[in-house]
């Protein structure tokens, strides 16, 4: 570890010290980076053509166990705006950045969320459309901040995203509407804040992050067939060996849903409709 750590050092000394400071106002386009690529999707909308965006999770990196690149720190060095969401990576990883670009500016659109409640700490903010325009705000306001001279532009790209996840909000609602039951089961809890906001109970085989125990699989069996509950969901980052074997005890169904989908709108939609499709 200690020999990635000074690689990437090197490699980002050198490039910073080749490019300078970034220049934050009236040059080019904002240079943005974002921690998971549904954060991009809403860059894209609500800063459109003005916003460069860099994505530091790539499909099938698990966002609790990701190590930066040497080619993403490096590109700091240009950076303008860094969109916070609370994962567990971000804090070591926006210390060593603001140390080699002190302009960077931190916006971390997770501060006026509305938080899960327990012990262990729920990012999953994106899943839930009435926290995406709370975090469009924030992103907004940023932008406005670092490039005040589009600033309506901006304020007009906001108000039409927030229709667009309103327009998905109100799909999603009118998918779930004519369904009996109100469980489904995840290997992974990436979906308590879509549960909440439609009234949905996420059951998980993960146990405050780690596998299951014996008897915890047998009280998840003995729920699964008293509830009727035959679908297990699994997430592209998690290996599908747990609900494999869950699967095979109670003869359910194994479906893909992705927390971490770029194109947020369509994959709202298509994981609202599995989700309803398991609760009929």
């Amino acid at each position: 570890m200690p020999l990635k750590i000074g690689i990437v050092s090197i490699v980002v000394c050198f490039f910073f010290s080749l490019v300078g400071t970034p220049v934050l106002y009236g040059m080019g386009n904002i240079n943005a980076f974002v921690s998971i690529p549904p954060q991009a999707y809403f860059i894209r909308e609500i800063g459109g053509d003005r916003v460069n965006v860099h994505i530091m999770i790539h499909p099938g990196d698990d966002p609790h166990t990701y190590e930066p690149k040497p080619g993403q720190m490096a590109s700091f060095a240009q950076s303008h705006l860094y969109f916070a969401i609370d994962l567990p990576f971000e804090k070591r990883l926006l210390a060593k950045a603001l140390s080699l670009n002190p302009s960077l500016r931190i916006i971390d659109t997770y501060k006026e969320i509305d938080q899960m409640p327990g012990d262990l700490h729920d990012p999953h903010i994106w899943l839930a459309p009435s926290l995406v325009k709370i975090q469009g705000r924030a992103i907004r306001d940023a932008f406005i901040e670092v490039d005040s001279q589009h600033a309506d532009e901006y304020k007009k790209n906001y108000i039409q995203f927030c229709r667009k996840v309103d327009d998905v909000d109100s799909t999603i609602r009118s998918l779930l509407s004519h369904t009996m039951k109100k469980d489904f089961i995840v290997v992974h809890p990436s979906w308590s804040y879509f549960a909440r906001e439609y009234d949905l109970n996420q059951l998980s085989m993960e146990v405050e992050g780690k596998e299951p125990k014996a008897s915890d699989l047998a009280s998840l069996i003995t729920l699964m067939r008293e509830k009727q509950i035959n679908t297990i969901f699994v997430s592209p980052q998690y290996s599908k060996k747990m609900a494999e074997n869950l699967a095979r005890e109670t003869k359910a169904i194994i479906r893909v849903i992705d927390p971490l989908a770029e194109d947020w709108e369509k994959n709202m939609l298509e994981t609202a409709q599995a989700i309803g499709e398991s609760l009929k």
